[in-house]
């Protein structure tokens, strides 16, 4: 219930105090795919921005040719060699 409750909420009060918010999707849970999305639409629709893992970090990295780039990259495709994580039922 992390995102239909700690995220949503957290979010909702960043964006309204004006912080610009980012939900890395592949980084929440919750009890099931209709709730967590029912809470990401409230995020989205109060100005928030429902992206992932590797979208977030490609967007702050976008030369991979050096040092920092090159890790980030070595970092996500360690992550996407993981099993990915039961979904919520």
């Amino acid at each position: 219930m992390t995102s239909e409750t700690v995220v949503l909420h957290t979010a909702l009060d960043a964006i309204a105090a004006g912080f610009e918010v980012s939900v890395l999707l592949d980084a929440c849970g919750g009890l099931s795919p209709r709730t967590e999305q029912a809470a990401f639409h409230q995020i989205e629709t109060a100005g928030g921005r429902i992206t992932s893992v590797a979208s977030f970090a490609t967007d702050l990295v976008r030369d991979f040719t050096t040092p920092t780039g090159r890790e980030v990259i070595a970092a996500l495709h360690g992550l996407a060699q993981q099993p990915a994580a039961e979904p919520a039922r």
